[in-house]
């Protein structure tokens, strides 16, 4: 099926379709699964701590301070799937998962957008992350993003938040505490009386 998350420079989004997508879908192989327990970067950690403190989140809200960028996530979406959806329309409701245009742009191209604006290093932690097991992704509705401070205007955007697994707390707990203490005394000066 490929990779699970890509990363693809922000482009004109129909120039990376027709010339990127389409050939890192035939391209690419399955990525093995890493092992949960491994040491982690210094940027998969971080974003495990950020994952771990905000609750599921979507994921072009990672898009602040260090993991800033022009990159966009598509998920390769299998036509067999697409095929298997009910026939109908999808009323454009501020409360739906996926919208109208959404549906269109996966019929055609058989990718959703699930971030954006993200550095190529969150790209490469949150594929790193995935791989590990360490990380999950479900899409949400268009309200709950809003509720992220996330809104993509996207043809192909799918609202989708990322959540930690068990494997996460259970290998990891103690470092993404330290993490997240240290990024909270980077930004808090203590000042003491004289």
């Amino acid at each position: 099926m490929g990779k699970f998350l890509w990363e693809i420079n922000a482009r004109s989004w129909r120039e990376v379709l027709v010339k990127e997508c389409w050939r890192l879908q035939y391209e690419s192989q399955p990525l093995s699964p890493l092992p949960p327990e491994g040491p982690l970067s210094d940027d998969e950690l971080t974003l495990l701590s950020i994952i771990d403190s905000y609750g599921p989140i979507d994921i072009s809200a990672l898009c602040s301070d260090e993991f800033s960028g022009t990159s966009l996530l598509f998920r390769r979406v299998p036509p067999d799937f697409v095929a298997s959806w009910p026939r109908g329309t999808i009323e454009d409701n501020f409360f739906n998962v996926i919208s109208p245009h959404a549906k269109e742009f996966i019929k055609k191209y058989h990718h959703i957008l699930i971030g954006a604006n993200l550095s190529e290093r969150a790209c490469e932690a949150l594929e790193l992350l995935s791989r590990r097991q360490l990380i999950k992704t479900r899409p949400i509705s268009f309200a709950s993003a809003a509720y992220d401070g996330v809104y993509v205007n996207h043809d192909g955007w799918v609202p989708t938040e990322v959540y930690l697994t068990p494997a996460a707390k259970n290998y990891h707990h103690q470092a993404m505490i330290e993490r997240h203490l240290n990024r909270l005394r980077q930004k808090v000066t203590i000042v003491s009386e004289p």
